[in-house]
């Protein structure tokens, strides 16, 4: 830690400052006077309980003083607080101190915890009973780190510290030291931590007078303040900032965040026949946009929707538990979140990364059953932006009953294949919210198609595999549409298979085992159109009777005797023609170059 440059930084934020005890009217307005009002106000609301015991208030008056302090204006300046956010307020008095029992609970922890705070530094045990409470509550990781630090900050601003724990964090990095962390509970030690680092900075800018740790926390905010308008910049060689930031690795990570979060929220729906590359696509846009390259850490969550797939395991709902803590081993139900509730709260807490809910298949679901309410919070001009310069739409969830909203930094993913269901028989809901972005078979001749140059040759015959493609594809698309063809990826385990011999029993292993049964699906047993798919009735001309794939009865009539006898009075021409697959053709090159052969 370069102090002398961090003086600089805060100077260039604070141009008429001389000291603290000569700040300006800038730094006196805009950092010392607010905070040291707002610790004033909090003294005033809660002095008296504070001497008369932690059961001396009624709940009721406990939390309206809460909510004064933490919503109100401040009476000497005619402001609202705004160290901790409205949310983080709400979540506070809402959900924390939800009840009776919780608010008694947590009255008699913050009280023990500003008796130990108002003796000095060491809160090691009241705020450790805190935090051990506020664990079992499941307040969220940042709130454990805010609010305790609030209450000792404003009860005793000479020695404690207000823990902002987003800034904190990358105030944290800039200098060379390592951040608290997303995703943790604040620890005793890190609180003890974090107190050790800014009596250090105490120290060393003891020549500009400090008065308190108002004025620390006011130096690391200007100067936090400072780097945030400009952060790439931080980064550069020449930037002072650079001589103060040895830990290059968890600025990059930090780095990696803000350039991650600096788009808007996505809604976007792959699609296409099967075998297309959507899955490919998708995980490679997961790997390069979702995993952090220097970590691994995957910033996604994957679900694959279908017939039964509810509201409940997507947002919330009851799951029964088995009670073993009774004799009789009773079921009881405990409201449980879903896989994309949890990806919210998760994304919440790391609001500089973008995170990404997966889902595949999304047409196999039923949306209104799977979303329910969420399917207006998941407009993009409905998020939550998390900077509390505007107010989302938020829904009660019908089980918890707890307020939510869809963070901006959570994109919403699917895939969806087409021969399952036509792209015009999707939910209306979902076609205006989500973008859709076609995958189609690719048998294009050029450098960057995923077939380019693959061929399979047998002897001197050489079967090209994107003309083969390319034209059962346009044949199919005329018998049925285009969200039938048949994708690339049936093809692509022929590139990994040598020429020769070898790839061309992969080749008719595909048409045996993938190929043949997707045609009889399509076309519902229609063998006609099978055959003219394959171009079967095109290949009798070039003297092969071994190419083609579909063979019909020559003989109708004649099997028809053989089946009913001489006395059917079946008409031959109104029974159903009948066909069978020929094994040969499978194992004959012939019947593969015949399909895209010019006749």
């Amino acid at each position: 830690m370069n102090i002398n440059q961090l003086k600089e930084i805060f100077k260039q934020g604070m141009p008429d400052f001389v000291d603290f005890n000569n700040s300006g009217k800038k730094y006196h307005s805009e950092e010392y006077e607010y905070k040291k009002a707002l610790s004033k106000w909090f003294h005033e609301l809660f002095d008296d309980w504070f001497d008369r015991g932690p059961n001396s208030l009624s709940i009721t008056d406990f939390k309206s003083c809460m909510n004064q302090l933490l919503n109100k204006k401040i009476p000497d300046i005619n402001e609202i607080q705004n160290l901790t956010g409205w949310r983080d307020n709400k979540i506070l008095l809402d959900q924390v101190l939800k009840d009776e029992e919780h608010s008694k609970k947590f009255m008699v922890l913050l009280h023990a915890m500003l008796v130990e705070g108002k003796k000095g530094t060491n809160v090691s045990g009241s705020l450790g009973d805190l935090l051990r409470w506020l664990i079992e509550v499941s307040c969220p990781y940042n709130l454990t780190k805010a609010f305790p630090s609030l209450f000792l900050f404003l009860w005793n601003p000479e020695n404690h510290f207000f823990i902002k724990p987003q800034k904190l964090d990358q105030f944290l990095q800039y200098i060379g030291e390592q951040p608290l962390g997303t995703g943790k509970y604040l620890t005793t030690e890190e609180y003890a931590r974090v107190l050790g680092i800014m009596n250090e900075i105490r120290t060393g800018i003891i020549d500009w007078h400090p008065r308190d740790m108002i004025d620390i926390h006011s130096f690391f905010w200007v100067v936090y303040s400072s780097w945030d308008m400009d952060v790439k910049k931080a980064i550069d060689d020449q930037s002072p900032m650079q001589k103060i930031m040895p830990n290059h690795f968890e600025t990059s990570i930090y780095m990696e965040e803000v350039e991650a979060t600096s788009k808007p929220p996505i809604n976007l729906i792959y699609y296409g026949p099967p075998g297309t590359g959507k899955t490919y696509t998708l995980q490679k846009k997961l790997r390069e946009e979702y995993t952090s390259m220097k970590t691994g850490e995957k910033y996604y969550d994957f679900v694959t929707f279908h017939q039964s797939y509810g509201y409940e395991e997507f947002v919330e709902g009851l799951r029964p538990v088995l009670a073993t803590e009774t004799i009789s081993g009773q079921v009881r139900y405990e409201i449980r979140s879903g896989t994309f509730r949890k990806l919210c709260e998760r994304a919440r807490n790391r609001p500089n990364q973008k995170f990404a809910m997966v889902i595949d298949e999304i047409n196999r679901g039923n949306i209104s059953k799977i979303f329910g309410e969420l399917i207006t919070l998941i407009e993009l001009d409905k998020r939550d932006p998390m900077n509390h310069e505007s107010t989302p739409v938020e829904v009660r969830l019908p089980y918890s009953g707890e307020l939510f909203s869809v963070p901006a930094n959570v994109d919403i993913i699917g895939t969806m294949n087409t021969a399952d269901r036509s792209l015009a028989l999707i939910d209306t809901a979902l076609r205006r919210r989500f973008e859709f972005v076609p995958l189609m078979p690719d048998s294009r001749d050029s450098d960057d198609a995923p077939l380019k140059g693959v061929s399979v040759t047998v002897g001197d015959q050489v079967i090209n595999i994107p003309q083969l493609l390319g034209q059962m594809n346009r044949r199919i698309e005329a018998l049925y549409d285009r969200d039938h063809t048949i994708g690339h990826a049936y093809f692509m385990s022929l590139i990994h298979v040598p020429d020769g011999l070898e790839r061309f029993n992969e080749l008719a292993r595909i048409f045996r085992n993938r190929i043949m049964p997707l045609l009889e699906e399509y076309f519902f047993d229609d063998w006609q159109k099978i055959s003219l798919v394959l171009a079967d009735n095109q290949k009798a001309s070039h003297g092969d009777p071994f190419a083609c794939f579909v063979t019909a009865n020559p003989d109708q009539e004649g099997d028809l005797s053989t089946l009913f006898g001489n006395d059917h009075e079946l008409d031959v021409f109104a029974t159903k023609k009948r066909f069978s697959l020929q094994d040969e053709a499978f194992d004959n090159p012939n019947a593969y170059i015949g399909i895209y052969r010019d006749n």
